[in-house]
């Protein structure tokens, strides 16, 4: 996914109380105008950032899921699950069931909430748990790819808070055919034990944003090629789009 800090509604020219037809709607209208292979030459490297930005806002706002996440958190929004367990593990909401002081909806300084959570944790942990091995908690954070990432395979490196109120990167691998919502695991990058505990296990959503050209059939790529009747009757040779690269197709008589 593209770094920027550009507004997702932004992005895709739509109010945040736009539903999933409005944003749709939006999304293939822009991916059409955009798309780098209609603009060859200079512009087509200044095209495929901007294609890469609407996949990107689309990724996230076309799941319910992520987007609200999103809604809440802003572009924190993958740390969201991380927030909650850590504030869970503090000792549940704050008063009023108010977020960490830390933190702001729509954005905020992880690294103050998390000294803050921890910071009574820890104290919590030296009354009642020392001498106790516990094995670390697991972590689940969802994943949104392109289908031509998913497609080829692709690797990221997520950016995840940890109890210190520290940022640690982890290099995960998406393997080349991964399906929609599959659940893949990252042995040993969850959070640490305690007490001498093993650490735990980080596992990921993969959640694949939908194309304006291809769409999936179980492990099939389609794609919709107008021909006109009598190409089908007479045969002809077509150029096909892939996630590879265009491709001649010949169709034969009497199709």
């Amino acid at each position: 996914m593209a770094n920027t800090t550009q507004d997702f509604y932004s992005i895709l020219g739509v109010p945040k109380t736009a539903d999933q037809k409005e944003l749709k709607k939006a999304y293939r209208r822009l991916a059409r105008k955009y798309h780098p292979d209609l603009h060859p030459g200079e512009k087509k490297a200044a095209m495929e950032k901007k294609f890469q930005e609407l996949n990107d806002a689309y990724e996230v706002l076309g799941d319910e899921t992520s987007r609200k996440k999103y809604d809440r958190y802003g572009q924190n929004w993958k740390e969201a699950e991380a927030y909650e367990r850590a504030r869970q593990q503090a000792g549940g909401a704050y008063p009023g069931g108010q977020p960490h002081p830390g933190f702001s909806q729509g954005g905020g300084d992880f690294g103050e909430m998390f000294e803050g959570m921890f910071g009574r944790g820890a104290q919590r942990e030296g009354a009642g748990f020392r001498g106790f091995a516990m094995a670390g908690a697991d972590l689940e954070t969802d994943l949104p790819v392109s289908l031509r990432e998913a497609f080829t395979g692709t690797s990221r490196t997520l950016t995840l808070p940890d109890a210190g109120g520290n940022s640690r990167q982890i290099e995960v691998r998406i393997p080349a055919g991964v399906r929609d919502r599959e659940r893949l695991r990252v042995k040993g990058k969850g959070e640490p034990g305690r007490g001498g505990g093993p650490t735990g296990d980080l596992f990921f959503h993969v959640h694949i944003a939908p194309h304006p050209v291809f769409h999936r059939n179980g492990s099939d790529i389609v794609v919709t090629l107008p021909v006109w009747p009598w190409e089908t009757v007479l045969g002809t040779d077509v150029q096909v789009p892939t996630l590879s690269g265009p491709v001649r197709l010949k169709i034969p008589p009497g199709s």
